[in-house]
């Protein structure tokens, strides 16, 4: 063990102190000799076996380990600085991320401490989260799993920047099978997986909605625009003549939690939809008398479509109505109504019926910019012009969103395979294909490669033309 001295100082006390060796000398490369003091010999002699057993760092560490620990910050405190320091980003995104980790990471492990958090802490609340242990008591979606892992891996590695970690613990740590989260939600963007519907059962869901909120779910549908840029969209934006809106503004959250208009999402989302014919003429009603600042969309009193009412008065019942036919909805039924809750026939409303020409599914509001995505790309519309209509500001966004749709362009990827093992070219694969098509696709097919060659810069022959 190392020797124990004995120093009397000048004002009588006693201290004992231990040299010991700890680093080396910039200049000489020598090891460097230093000491510590302590009032109690019973201390000293403690160090000094640390000294023998743990080396010189590791008694130090043993030595400081009380107040270390209380200069070590909360998971819950690290990332609430990140948060506070992220850059560009508007604040309604920064209230977002502050409330996503309050309701997920900050529930279960806010309070450990950076530098203890390990990968085995991580993966059990992973799972907690997949299991619905979370401040809301939900089941999460396999989005909102990958967005709180997103977030929890930012926050640590801003441990490892401070010195906390020496690294991602969150790092390979396998996501559960999220559930989908059912049409419970006033404010469901993003919430859960996509539902994409057929024609068919879009039709059904239309014909249940009350004739004021069609023009507005055809809007939607028919141009893939976010909720909070349809509610805001005024006279001015619209163009019938040119058969466009300009999207300008969208319906956000601020840092204090209210609903503010400010830019889209993105910067390209900023953009001008060309729309459909049926929109056109869904329109025209609604603008007549209307100055440029008025709101295209209102609520059947005025003012603007607020979504909780929205989405508990009219959508939820309309979305019930859709998944029921006469038969099964009893006269005295209440559950296809705003007010579910007084349905004296059923305690929880019945699941959908299944009957032909009901829908099936159970869509969010959201889901009708997923639906309009689907149909153009079934319809062959080149995905970079599905991404400028959406608004995304990547392409590789519109690619990792919609790109399971995609199921003809695989299947001519492998057509390309193969004949190329058997050393053909593809146009005896492809042309009785494009010749089996009626007028109308044969004409969307011709616009869509005429957006794509211009697209990559290329220009059409006259041949190539005529042949369209």
């Amino acid at each position: 063990m190392r020797k124990v001295e004995t120093l009397t100082n000048s004002d009588g006390t006693t201290t004992y102190r231990v040299r010991f060796r700890h680093g080396t000398s910039p200049k000489t490369g020598k090891p460097l000799q230093t000491s510590e003091s302590f009032t109690k010999k019973s201390d000293a002699e403690t160090f000094s076996k640390w000294l023998d057993a743990l080396g010189p760092q590791g008694a130090l560490d043993k030595l400081y380990e009380g107040e270390q620990e209380k200069g070590i910050p909360t998971l819950d405190e690290i990332a609430a600085d990140h948060i506070r320091l992220l850059t560009g980003i508007e604040e309604g995104t920064r209230l977002g991320y502050e409330r996503l980790w309050s309701r997920s990471w900050g529930h279960l492990i806010g309070t450990t401490r950076a530098d203890q958090l390990t990968a085995d802490v991580v993966r059990q609340a992973v799972n907690d989260l997949a299991a619905g242990k979370g401040a809301t008591g939900e089941a999460y979606s396999t989005k909102s799993l990958e967005n709180q892992r997103g977030l929890l891996s930012a926050v640590v590695t801003r441990c490892i920047e401070l010195g906390h970690l020496n690294r991602n613990p969150a790092k390979g740590v396998r996501l559960p099978e999220g559930r989908r989260v059912a049409v419970d939600s006033e404010d469901d963007e993003d919430d859960a997986e996509m539902v994409c519907m057929t024609h068919a059962e879009w039709d059904a869901l239309y014909d249940t909605f009350h004739p004021h909120y069609r023009p507005f779910l055809r809007f939607l549908v028919g141009t893939g625009c976010r909720w909070g840029e349809a509610v805001v969209l005024r006279r001015g934006d619209v163009d019938l003549g040119a058969r466009t809106v300009k999207i300008r503004r969208a319906l956000k959250w601020s840092s204090d939690g209210q609903r503010v208009i400010g830019p889209p999402k993105t910067k390209k989302g900023r953009r001008t939809v060309v729309l459909p014919a049926e929109v056109v003429e869904d329109l025209r009603p609604l603008l007549d008398g209307k100055a440029g600042r008025d709101l295209v969309f209102t609520a059947p009193r005025g003012g603007m479509i607020v979504h909780r009412t929205f989405w508990s008065k009219n959508w939820r019942p309309a979305l019930w109505r859709a998944q029921h036919c006469p038969t099964h909805t009893p006269a005295a039924c209440r559950c296809g109504t705003g007010e579910p809750q007084r349905c004296k026939l059923h305690k929880t409303p019945p699941a959908p019926c299944g009957c032909t020409g009901t829908l099936a599914q159970a869509p969010r509001i959201h889901d009708l910019r997923h639906t309009h995505a689907s149909w153009l790309l079934a319809a062959g519309t080149p995905i970079h012009v599905v991404q400028a209509r959406l608004g995304h500001e990547s392409i590789q966004t519109t690619v990792d969103t919609y790109s399971h749709l995609l199921p003809d362009a695989q299947l001519l990827a492998a057509d390309a395979a193969s004949q190329a093992f058997a050393g053909r070219t593809s146009t005896g694969s492809w042309l009785p294909r494009v010749q089996s098509l009626p007028d109308d696709a044969l004409r969307q097919l011709a616009a869509a490669l005429a957006d794509e060659a211009e697209h990559r810069g290329l220009q059409l022959g006259p041949a190539a033309i005529d042949a369209a």
